[in-house]
């Protein structure tokens, strides 16, 4: 079980038209179009960790108010404890959006008091998030994370105050902004690693997970250096919840059997995925994880069509994979004289392929329990295919590829091609 404490925030989008200025002051006059509600802070943070196929438990302050209905009925299918607050209002950042223009944001807060954070935290709980945006739900947590430490649960900070407010910290995740204002700027990764290592020393912090915008990730402990992350985003949309989204990412990893350097992996591909999209986008499971192709054939003699069919499939996916006819399949299939190359010497010149990750040889005369077995997102067949006729149709999407013109292992075999 994984529990988020923190700041809970509503996030209103008022969205609008306008096609002309006000004569009262030079401000456009909006016709609004629609209210979209969506979960911010933590209840944002539990929503992505949910998204991920994750068990999370969400807790924060909220007020006694129309807008805490708001945020529990945005809050899908999570489970909440809400502690209302009768002198203060749910935290809202409302934005004005006019022709895909945010015109203006209206921020509604109070002043909460801190939680007892171990209070909160039942048995079972493996990870405790910490989403601290710094408007009361979140104080000084020395003394409690020493106490979740005692019970072994991992504390994993997304911090917005000095870090003295959380020494005992598993880990704690400053971007450069946060970082550069906890320790002061620097010049380079040298005096990043210094200033991180000294941090993680001074305040019991056991790893520091500083994240870098395009520069990617920098993963520091008490002893130096554990992993740097590139980046690899080509479009980014809109950078609304990244934060989040990684630190949802790192959980995912650690609550599957990764090792901490693996999940920093994952928590960048999760941001990746994130920012690829315009507004806040709630990365899904299926996001992040590797996208498996299947397709198969006797691959008897090698030629430019299969090629080109190989280098189509791989780029549906992450990892192809190719089934091929064994020896005996190839002959009840082909006839006597076939096939002219055995099943090993087929399977290694596939392997010798870079576009090809693994080779199968199966013997039945079609590839339908294999594909059961191997459960791939995609099986791609040639031309001669139609979705119908392809085997295993009923298990994965299937895509069609092209024939390609005047290329066939039975012309080349007869010398009529």
């Amino acid at each position: 079980m994984i529990t988020v404490i923190g700041d809970l925030i509503l996030d209103v989008f008022e969205y609008g038209e306008s096609s002309r200025m006000s004569p009262e002051a030079p401000v456009p006059i909006i016709t609004p179009i629609k209210t979209v509600y969506a979960p911010g802070g933590a209840a944002n943070v539990a929503q992505n960790i949910h998204d991920l196929n994750c068990n999370v438990n969400l807790i924060g302050i909220v007020g006694a108010d129309e807008n805490s209905y708001h945020l529990e009925n945005v809050s899908k299918n999570i489970y909440v404890s809400y502690i209302k607050d009768l002198e203060n209002p749910t935290i809202t950042k409302k934005r004005i959006i006019a022709n895909n223009q945010q015109i203006a944001r209206i921020d509604v807060e109070g002043k909460f008091n801190p939680l007892t954070i171990s209070d909160y935290v039942g048995e079972g709980t493996q990870y405790v998030v910490i989403s601290d945006y710094n408007k009361g739900t979140i104080g000084d947590c020395s003394e409690e994370f020493l106490k979740l430490r005692k019970r072994n649960i991992r504390v994993l900070v997304d911090p917005k105050k000095e870090l003295h407010n959380y020494r005992g910290a598993w880990l704690v995740k400053p971007n450069k902004v946060e970082f550069e204002t906890y320790v002061g700027k620097f010049k380079d990764r040298t005096e990043l690693i210094g200033k991180a290592v000294n941090a993680c020393r001074t305040f019991d912090i056991q790893y520091m997970l500083i994240t870098l915008g395009s520069e990617g990730m920098t993963l520091i402990s008490k002893q130096g250096v554990e992993a740097k992350v590139e980046t690899d985003v080509t479009e980014v949309y809109d950078i609304t919840g990244a934060g989040d989204s990684a630190m949802a990412g790192l959980v995912y990893g650690l609550v599957n059997n990764n090792d901490l350097i693996e999940s920093v992996h994952i928590a960048n591909k999760v941001a990746q995925v994130a920012v690829s999209h315009p507004g806040t986008y709630s990365v899904k499971e299926k996001d992040i994880k590797p996208r498996t192709v299947f397709t198969n054939g006797c691959f008897d003699v090698l030629h430019l069509g299969h090629l080109k069919l190989l280098k189509f499939a791989k780029k549906q996916g992450d990892k192809l994979i190719v089934a091929i006819n064994s020896d005996a399949s190839v002959k009840r299939l082909k006839g006597d004289g076939r096939p002219k190359f055995s099943q090993e010497d087929r399977k290694s010149m596939l392997e010798s392929l870079e576009v090809v990750d693994e080779v199968i040889i199966f013997d039945e005369d079609t590839p339908y329990n294999l594909i059961k077995s191997v459960r791939p997102d995609v099986i791609v067949k040639g031309g001669d295919y139609t979705v119908e006729t392809t085997v295993g149709n009923d298990l994965a999407e299937v895509i069609i590829f092209p024939r390609i013109k005047d290329y066939s292992t039975t012309k080349i075999l007869e010398g009529t091609l």
